[in-house]
């Protein structure tokens, strides 16, 4: 009962957000949304807002991939000089339903330009150009799906072990006493290390080029569940994904 309650309020909601956009200076919706839709990118080209003639909008990152797959209840509205956003829907696996709204002041708007200013003691300004493509396939970000799974090292990989076999791997003379690193690494669908990228080397890497190339060689035996879409135990679905891991070690103690 109580969820029939919530959704019949969710609907009459949509219903009056509808009602109160037909008020809207038409002008101005209609530069914002074209015929059916229009997309806006950021001047940077990392973000973007679509916004449909039906009031709805989604959002999106540089790869055309949606923010959120929260969208049933995605509205804006134009009131004055503003545009008001409205959210709401669930998300997650343990679900909820959420209503929430903001508002950008728009400060220019021509047939290719958007500029709006956030609200508040810390406003900033965004500016926005038309896309030149107007039929981007937008896909949800896997993270934001439904049963998503961040990748994760599989059970039988020994890390320290690894790391430790390094310095009986390198010469004495070119093997620190102890190390630490932040990996960066691309993992694949199958679970391999795809590429590495190491940051935050002490000692410096320079001074021990050797250790650290090795280093770069033993990540690469790293073996990982991937990134995957998993409900019930069963997954569906595997990504390549971006993860981070730190990694440190010293020589042991000679008896």
């Amino acid at each position: 009962m109580m969820r029939f309650i919530i959704y019949a309020f969710f609907l009459l909601l949509s219903i009056g957000l509808l009602s109160s956009c037909r008020s809207a200076k038409p002008a101005k919706f209609l530069m914002l949304t074209a015929d059916s839709i229009k997309y806006w990118n950021l001047t940077d080209g990392k973000f973007g807002i679509a916004y449909k003639k039906n009031h709805s909008f989604v959002e999106y990152d540089g790869k055309g991939m949606i923010y959120t797959n929260c969208i049933s209840y995605k509205y804006f509205d134009i009131y004055h000089d503003s545009i008001r956003y409205f959210y709401g829907g669930r998300e997650g696996i343990k679900t909820r339903d959420k209503l929430y709204y903001n508002a950008d002041r728009i400060i220019k708007l021509t047939e290719d330009t958007l500029v709006l200013a956030s609200c508040g003691k810390d406003a900033r300004q965004r500016v926005f150009e038309k896309s030149k493509n107007q039929n981007i396939v937008l896909t949800v970000r896997p993270e934001e799906r439904w049963g998503f799974k961040y990748p994760k090292l599989r059970k039988d990989i020994n890390v320290d072990s690894i790391f430790s076999s390094l310095y009986t791997s390198v010469p004495k003379i070119a093997a620190p006493e102890q190390f630490s690193a932040q990996a960066y690494m691309l993992i694949g669908k199958d679970g391999d290390v795809a590429n590495i990228d190491l940051k935050d080397c002490y000692p410096p890497r320079n001074e021990y080029p050797i250790f650290f190339d090795m280093l770069m060689s033993k990540i690469r035996l790293l073996k990982f569940v991937p990134a995957r879409i998993e409900q019930d135990g069963k997954i569906s679905e595997t990504f390549e994904f971006n993860v981070a891991l730190p990694i440190s070690s010293k020589k042991k103690e000679s008896r």
